[in-house]
């Protein structure tokens, strides 16, 4: 995955950085049937969230190094003096969960509210090592920031939480909070770190009345599998651009299947252009998603497709996505200017969580970032938005496989500036992007995992039955597809008449739908007593290659009904 780079499109806002410190689950089951008809089957399972005690007396409780849960907070508010009312509300919350919480002021890292900030990297950092050396390494500490970096002329709003500068090879400097959340110096955050950019409690409570609508209510249907894409235009070259499309194919080939991915590319030489691209992108986005991935050209308020005086058309239904800005400055929340991110943040029913750089960031980079996030976040699926960044953060400083290294191949013949040094991009890119939102903010994959899968038939026969059972759902419904690559689609492009032509944007916009068409074969069977048998059939010729048998199940006969779902993949090689 590629992507474009920085534009100059749209409002860039002041350089007024304020209290800027400068300091250097469960897995998808993947069947393979082989020509033979024989399945191996890969599930991964998720780590166990516990410590072992050192041993005790044997009259204790009759055995030894029993594994517990610490007792040590595992969830940390570091909060604005004057934020400090909602901070506790935010930690009640996380303590109704079952997290163990801890609240700390500005004034507490610091020693006062009036202390300088100039040691906050080395204090905050400090702080939040005491409290992960007491939890230890078996649970994941989280740390959520709250307050905004820069002083808001509002009534009660005091000192600002910090952020820290870092190095940026585009513009010589960015800030973050990365570097307080690393406490091995290796530039991955060792506990999951979020900021709630907000300068009044009220402010901080709307985000935390978000919060629980999205993880007190789950509703099945597509959408819980579902990622939206949308790319801006690179505007390099034709040829350039068709390139960076087909390594944007690449990538997205290579993560999980049992997803689906559905896009659209503000490129007239693309099968995925559409046209009114704002309109597409609104809809991506309130269709609601596990994901809703932005790249290409941005700045603090703009976006190809979308900008900050276009949100009030923001609506998500179904689910609130996670957002994540893969471009320049969309997460630009340490100077004047207000952010598209923040914006985000701020809808009732916008994105629960945003991803985003703080500064200029690089294409090379970005691609590596839009691989890494659907590839942890659709394969490893992790149970929260801070474990999914801390994961994509070291896959992108640590992760090596052969697309990865094409990536590098690629961004030193580039030539720009940076791409002659990948690894000190990803160093600086991992410190460059924040997430703003609470950490702890759940992702709800769907629950589920299908098992017991068995697939009879052949592609050549184009007949297959599919079966299998679906724990935790007695009766319900399993939806049964049979897919092409991503980078393929079913149907034919019609020929796209000249601009100007009355049929030209109808055109295109059907050209779009068969472009998103994956789907060769579907069918939809009741669950009876846990079990599912989908017979799926077709007609048309789909060719060789990889093809991937999907299952949802949930239990509810509607979209929409039940609380209960579950997904899998299943790949078939002709």
């Amino acid at each position: 995955m590629v992507s474009a780079g920085c534009g100059d499109s749209g409002d860039e806002g002041d350089n007024g950085r304020a209290d800027v410190v400068t300091i250097p689950d469960e897995g998808v089951a993947d069947v393979l049937v082989d020509d033979e008809g024989s399945l191996e089957r890969d599930v991964e399972a998720s780590d166990s969230l516990v410590d072992t005690v050192d041993p005790v007396d044997a009259s204790d409780s009759g055995s030894l190094d029993v594994p517990v849960v610490s007792n040590a907070p595992n969830y940390l508010v570091i909060a604005s003096d004057s934020l400090l009312d909602s901070a506790n509300e935010l930690a009640e919350y996380r303590e109704s969960l079952g997290y163990r919480t801890q609240v700390m002021t500005r004034s507490d890292v610091l020693g006062s509210e009036i202390a300088s900030t100039a040691n906050w990297e080395n204090m905050a950092r400090g702080k939040i090592k005491q409290a992960k050396k007491a939890l230890g390494n078996a649970e994941t500490l989280f740390v959520v920031l709250v307050g905004d970096a820069e002083k808001v002329d509002e009534d009660g709003f005091t000192k600002p939480i910090p952020v820290v500068e870092c190095e940026n090879v585009l513009t010589d400097i960015c800030y973050t909070d990365n570097r307080i959340a690393d406490l091995n110096a290796d530039n991955v955050p060792d506990v999951a770190i979020g900021r709630i950019t907000a300068s009044t409690n009220a402010g901080v409570l709307a985000y935390l009345d978000k919060v629980k609508a999205h993880e007190a209510s789950y509703t099945p249907g597509l959408w819980n599998r579902k990622v939206s894409l949308y790319i801006g235009e690179a505007g390099f070259s034709p040829q350039i651009d068709s390139l960076l499309e087909t390594f944007t194919f690449i990538g997205l080939d290579r993560v999980s299947h049992a997803f689906d991915i559905v896009g659209a590319y503000d490129s007239e030489n693309s099968d995925y252009y559409y046209t009114p691209f704002h309109d597409k992108v609104v809809e991506l986005i309130n269709g609601g998603s596990l994901m809703t991935v932005y790249i290409g050209h941005g700045n603090s308020g703009w976006t190809q497709g979308l900008t900050s005086e276009q949100l009030d058309e923001i609506n998500c239904g179904h689910r609130l996505p996670v957002m994540v800005f893969l471009a320049c400055l969309n997460g630009d929340f340490a100077n004047g200017s207000d952010t598209i991110s923040e914006g985000m943040l701020r809808l009732e029913n916008g994105p629960v969580a945003v991803f985003a750089a703080a500064d200029d960031s690089h294409p090379v980079g970005n691609a590596v970032l839009a691989y890494e996030v659907t590839r942890v976040g659709l394969e490893q699926r992790p149970a929260t938005v801070g474990e999914l960044f801390m994961g994509v953060k070291n896959e992108l400083l640590k992760h090596t496989d052969d697309f990865r290294a094409m990536i590098d191949e690629a961004s030193i013949a580039y030539g720009e500036e940076g791409c002659d040094d990948p690894a000190t991009l990803y160093w600086q890119h991992a410190d460059l992007y924040n997430l703003l939102g609470d950490p702890a903010v759940a992702m709800n994959y769907p629950a589920g995992e299908i098992q017991d899968i068995e697939v009879v038939g052949t592609l050549a026969a184009k007949a297959i039955t599919v079966s299998g059972k679906v724990p935790g759902v007695a009766s319900g419904t399993a939806y049964a597809t049979i897919e092409v690559t991503r980078n393929e689609y079913v149907g034919t492009m019609a020929a796209r008449p000249d601009e100007g032509d009355p049929s030209w944007e109808s055109t295109i916009q059907s050209n779009w739908a068969v472009a998103n068409t994956k789907v060769f074969a579907a069918t939809t069977v009741d669950v009876v007593e846990g079990s599912f048998t989908a017979d799926l059939t077709w007609t048309n010729n789909v060719g060789g290659g990889d093809r991937y048998i999907k299952v949802y199940a949930w239990d509810g006969q509607e979209s929409g009904q039940g609380t209960i779902d579950a997904i899998a993949e299943y790949r078939i090689n002709k």
